[in-house]
């Protein structure tokens, strides 16, 4: 039987219908929530990104960090500007800048008062926060740490990356899981029409058996009714 003829039983609609619905919740709603929640999710995993290269920075020179020449920090921190997109700045504990891979330190001002600053000297661990960068001119979230040796804090340093770039790759991973949502919608229309019909197919069959016989005595035995339609059994399945 063609497609045409099975939208003709009711039993077969209320069928596909339900099943597409299960389907669709089953499979697309999880994937719905994905992109739904992607951009949070990328704040989150950037955050603690940001985190963790503060961390690997402030671990990686130990006590040299603010002990050290401040060239050779500004250096160390010029190379990871070239190698990553995350903007670093080593503070002494007053909130003194002692070195930033985008700028020139001694034309930033103090950043004790910077609330991601604030933050980590008040917990001992780690501070963030979302908000124009008054020397780059745009949008970032800033992580800190505290330098600390023997429970006193010697300095901090601080892990930064734009806004605009975490959301631009959310945006990729969002229109990369819409893009798998079109096969998947796909493959549960075609699910659903297949279910539907598997479970229609027996009382088609029937009907089919009931009105071809009809049928054929209806065209030998004159004074019969007129001949029934396959369609007429169909549409009363449902």
């Amino acid at each position: 039987m063609n497609a045409a003829n099975r939208w003709k039983s009711r039993l077969y609609r209320k069928l596909f219908a339900a099943n597409l619905l299960l389907i669709a919740l089953v499979a697309l709603l999880p994937v719905s929530i994905i992109v739904i929640w992607q951009p949070n999710s990328a704040m989150k995993q950037t955050r603690d990104q940001l985190r963790d290269a503060a961390v690997a920075f402030r671990d990686g020179w130990g006590a040299g960090i603010l002990g050290g020449s401040r060239d050779g920090l500004q250096a160390a921190l010029e190379d990871v500007r070239r190698q990553t997109s995350v903007r670093l700045t080593v503070m002494e504990p007053d909130g003194t800048v002692l070195a930033d891979s985008h700028d020139d330190p001694g034309a930033m001002g103090n950043h004790l008062g910077r609330p991601e600053v604030q933050q980590a000297l008040a917990s001992g661990d780690v501070g963030s926060d979302v908000r124009d960068s008054a020397t780059l001119g745009m949008t970032m979230l800033y992580v800190a740490v505290p330098v600390r040796r023997e429970g006193k804090v010697l300095g901090f340093v601080r892990a930064a990356r734009e806004v605009d770039s975490i959301r631009k790759e959310a945006r990729a991973t969002q229109w990369l899981m819409i893009g798998l949502l079109l096969p998947c919608l796909g493959a549960a229309v075609y699910a659903s029409s297949l279910v539907a019909w598997r479970a229609v197919r027996p009382f088609t069959e029937l009907v089919q058996e009931v009105v071809e016989p009809a049928n054929g005595r209806a065209m030998s035995e004159p004074g019969q009714a007129a001949p029934l339609r396959v369609g007429d059994g169909i549409e009363h399945v449902g």
